[in-house]
């Protein structure tokens, strides 16, 4: 005990700055490891190209310019034209030719839909309009596009609920308009956001699928006024669809689906003026048994 006491006497006799010191000491004799070291930083070598191709880029030319497998595109919207597509009511992916009249998905992942600037006219027999495939690709596919009608009584309203977090619309006109009625697919009606296979009653010439459009087949549509509904492939009747409900006092717009193997289409300028040759069919199918509205 008297050895303990004389080294806290001892300690406490030392002068604080000596303390200190000899703290330091301690810390000095401590091992430390050299820094290390840092190699000089050098920028990698690219080897890829600093600008990457959109998508499209080795599929050849735009249907709509020369050279490409399409109507030529005027440099902007005529408007003494009955049919346009619109360029803001569309999916984002979707491209249009600068005066409206084609829409493609080439290059893209998905597809989507375009709807018409105008609202179909009205005539006796009911709505009409026409599209040409310009672009089909049967190899990779097994269905194919939409083709049909709907109502969109506000645009601006419409467009507002269908875009997505991102502020823009993804997706097909079945899927984001609820009045909307259009055909074709893998052989399928898709009515009001509701799906179903075709009939063999609605079938007026055996199983078709839109897989089978080849570039510059047109399709038609006629809505009859007892809301009918009659696909036409080069003027022959493919789909007869009795009471679909399709309104007849709403404003109604044409709209396509685009996806599958159907690449790119157009849009014939043709509001409500169907041909002698489909008329008659009309006629022939509403007196034909079974197929009667």
């Amino acid at each position: 005990s008297e050895v303990q006491e004389s080294e806290v006497s001892s300690e406490l006799s030392k002068d604080p700055l000596q303390l200190l010191l000899e703290e330091e000491k301690k810390y000095e004799r401590s091992p430390r490891r050299p820094p290390p070291e840092i190699p000089e930083w050098k920028a990698p070598t690219l080897t890829c190209p600093s600008t990457l191709p959109s998508k499209g880029v080795g599929l050849g030319p735009d249907p709509w310019v020369p050279g490409g497998c399409g109507v030529l595109s005027a440099d902007r919207t005529d408007l003494q034209r009955s049919l346009h597509f619109d360029a803001l009511w569309k999916s984002e992916n979707l491209r249009l030719s600068p005066d409206r009249t084609s829409a493609t998905c080439r290059g893209q992942d998905f597809g989507g839909f375009v709807v018409s600037s105008e609202v179909l006219e009205r005539k006796p027999f009911g709505r009409w309009f026409e599209i040409l495939i310009e672009e089909a690709d049967a190899s990779r596919w097994s269905d194919g596009l939409g083709i049909g009608v709907a109502v969109i009584a506000s645009r601006d309203a419409a467009l507002s609920k269908v875009k997505n977090a991102e502020r823009v619309i993804q997706g097909f006109a079945y899927e984001l308009i609820p009045e909307s009625w259009l055909v074709g697919y893998d052989g399928r009606a898709k009515f009001g956001g509701h799906s179903r296979y075709l009939q063999t009653t609605e079938l007026t010439r055996g199983m078709w699928r839109p897989n089978e459009l080849r570039s510059g087949d047109v399709l038609g549509l006629l809505v009859t006024a007892d809301g009918n509904l009659i696909l036409f492939v080069n003027e022959e009747i493919r789909y007869h669809i009795k009471f679909g409900n399709i309104p007849w006092k709403k404003p109604v717009c044409a709209v396509v689906d685009l996806d599958g193997c159907t690449q790119s289409v157009h849009v014939i300028d043709n509001n409500g003026m169907p041909s002698k040759k489909v008329m008659q069919a009309w006629h022939a199918a509403v007196k034909a048994p079974g197929l009667s509205p």
